[in-house]
């Protein structure tokens, strides 16, 4: 089946009108994704102004009662206990090595 030429001008006058369709939904998809990069950074801008609210264990400190003393003392022996025993084994893994001459000779001739 051949090509007529009373079909190639409805095509032609149709070309027109698919070129606009074909480029305002380039050009939508264009405004899309430049309009969620603005948000996106519109957000970011809002999360660093912002103010976070800290954890409930972090944001509490020590609390004293009306007697004077705090309310966390039962567990802060065994707190103690544990800190003692953690720092024992961090400063028996820390060897330091040090010169005996470093820091006695001082060079001024410069």
């Amino acid at each position: 089946m051949a090509i007529q030429p009373i079909d190639l001008q409805t095509m032609y006058s149709q070309m027109s009108n698919v070129a606009n369709r074909v480029s305002h939904e380039q050009q939508s998809a264009q405004v899309a994704s430049s309009l969620q990069q603005q948000s996106a950074v519109a957000q970011n801008e809002q999360n660093v102004k912002t103010v976070n609210k800290a954890a409930d264990e972090e944001s509490k400190s020590p609390l004293v009662k009306d007697n004077g003393h705090s309310k966390q003392e039962g567990q802060s022996s065994e707190k103690k206990k544990n800190q003692a025993e953690n720092s024992e084994q961090q400063t028996s893994s820390k060897t330091e090595i040090r010169e005996e001459y470093l820091g006695k000779h001082i060079n001024i001739t410069r």
